[in-house]
């Protein structure tokens, strides 16, 4: 008796198999008849067809799209925080669709969330469901909510003779790793300026200032969604510091090592 066995059995193994066999020189051959296989390929999620997130500003349409490949039937469901999502609830479509594929077919399932809110940020899960409604395959699926960056609680922090940090807190940063801030300063009641520093995150250091000086600071932070209102620090005073010590701090400027 022979067998055979196909490892990792996928759709494109479907089809008729018939055994033969052949006597040596050829006198006598037999075959059996075509066995048929079925490979059944539950839904899987294709992630290089599906769009697996969306950054969107607020009061703007995000879409999701989530792609199943079955050899069988297959739905697609969606989940936020353990909650199944209905379609035309709150906001809130789902749009299937499916067509044909080599050996199966491509089942496609857009979510599309109107109107976006603050709250709308975060992850989203696609469930792949056979026809009896078990799970076969999930994915996470992420809405980034862009909103300008808000900053707050303006403060000074180790404030020396030449130099200071600026510290704020950012109480919307708009889900945004690539954000730059920007600082213009002056000496208070004159119309010298500073040349601008720029940082992306708390705090900035601000070096090159005159001792015993009092300076005006105004920060404006930069990401995807826009620009932030200017934040204004109040005046603060450099401090006075010894003549050694401001020899010292402007060599090492001028001569780092």
């Amino acid at each position: 008796m022979y067998n055979i066995t196909i490892l990792g059995a996928d759709v494109v193994d479907t089809g008729s198999y018939r055994c033969a066999a052949v006597t040596i020189g050829n006198r006598f051959n037999a075959s059996s008849e075509a066995i048929s296989v079925d490979v059944v390929v539950p839904g899987q999620i294709n992630r290089d067809l599906s769009k697996l997130e969306d950054r969107i500003q607020l009061n703007q349409t995000a879409s999701l799209i989530c792609t199943v490949f079955s050899s069988s039937e297959a739905i697609i469901a969606w989940e936020r925080n353990g909650v199944r999502l209905q379609d035309n609830v709150t906001r809130i479509s789902i749009e299937p669709s499916q067509e044909m594929g080599n050996g199966g077919t491509y089942f496609f399932s857009v979510l599309k969330i109107s109107d976006t809110v603050r709250e709308d940020n975060g992850v989203f899960m696609c469930l792949a469901l056979d026809g009896a409604g078990n799970v076969t395959d999930s994915a996470d699926f992420t809405i980034f909510v862009q909103e300008v960056a808000e900053l707050a609680n303006p403060e000074y922090d180790n404030v020396l003779t030449m130099q200071l940090q600026l510290v704020w807190d950012f109480t919307v940063q708009g889900n945004d790793d690539d954000i730059n801030c920007t600082a213009k300063y002056g000496i208070e009641g004159t119309n010298e300026k500073g040349p601008d520093v720029v940082g992306g995150t708390s705090p900035i250091v601000v070096t090159g200032l005159k001792p015993y000086t009092i300076y005006e600071f105004q920060l404006i932070c930069v990401n995807l969604a826009g620009s932030s209102k200017a934040l204004d620090f109040g005046p603060q005073r450099t401090l006075a510091g010894s003549m050694i010590t401001i020899l010292h701090e402007y060599s090492f400027l001028c001569h780092p090592k």
